[in-house]
């Protein structure tokens, strides 16, 4: 999911959106960004705390704060829009504009150049050191705006969602509807298994519900 640093400045860099949408995530986001005129933290309205969503439904407490955002992560920032751990530490390299303090370093003329320099974080800290802008590394996006913050994980709760996509009477039976809510689920990166909950003439539909919730 590495970025190109062309990204035509702040406006073109909210690619965050893009991402966070692919990830099915929800929320409004910024990619985390420092210009020559706007320091990154200043763009951060929201207040925290911020977690990692892992694709297997869990959350890791990230930042607690916007302070927190100034000094090291809590834990190793090393997840994608998907929820998939990036495995080696190099290719956890994100671009900042930014010392670890926060403070505007290198911006890669503002985001609109591939020949000049801009500073990079890693995956602890927002700032680390410079490279050229012409070398291709990810986007750390950061939430906005979302109420409430993430639940903690829970091995109890359970889901349940309507497809995007609809669908006739004739969906093959039940064998047919529960793989395409199978689909629907690997679309959505929600991990688990699934059932589409339907009756048939011999079947109830409750009967057909293994689990005990809640959902």
């Amino acid at each position: 999911m590495a970025r190109a640093v062309r990204v035509a400045g702040l406006q073109g860099a909210e690619r965050a959106e893009a991402a966070a949408t692919a990830g099915n995530k929800g929320g409004t986001w910024i990619a985390l960004l420092a210009t020559s005129t706007t320091p990154g933290l200043s763009r951060v309205t929201a207040s925290g705390p911020w977690f990692q969503e892992l694709s297997n439904g869990t959350f890791v407490r990230t930042y607690n704060n916007v302070a927190n955002l100034q000094t090291s992560a809590l834990a190793s920032i090393d997840t994608d829009e998907q929820g998939q751990t990036i495995s080696m530490q190099s290719s956890r390299a994100f671009w900042s504009g930014m010392t670890q303090d926060g403070m505007t370093a290198d911006t890669c003329n503002d985001w609109t150049s591939d020949t000049a320099t801009g500073r990079l974080g890693n995956g602890t800290v927002l700032g680390s050191l410079s490279t050229g802008c012409n070398q291709s590394l990810r986007l750390l996006c950061i939430e906005q705006s979302r109420l409430p913050p993430p639940p903690p994980s829970s091995t109890i709760r359970k889901r349940v969602f309507l497809t995007s996509t609809s669908f006739g009477g004739n969906v093959g039976g039940l064998t047919g509807a529960d793989a395409r809510c199978r689909m629907a689920a690997t679309a959505g990166n929600k991990g688990g298994t699934w059932i589409a909950l339907l009756a048939t003439s011999t079947t109830p539909g409750l009967s057909r519900v293994t689990a005990s919730g809640p959902w």
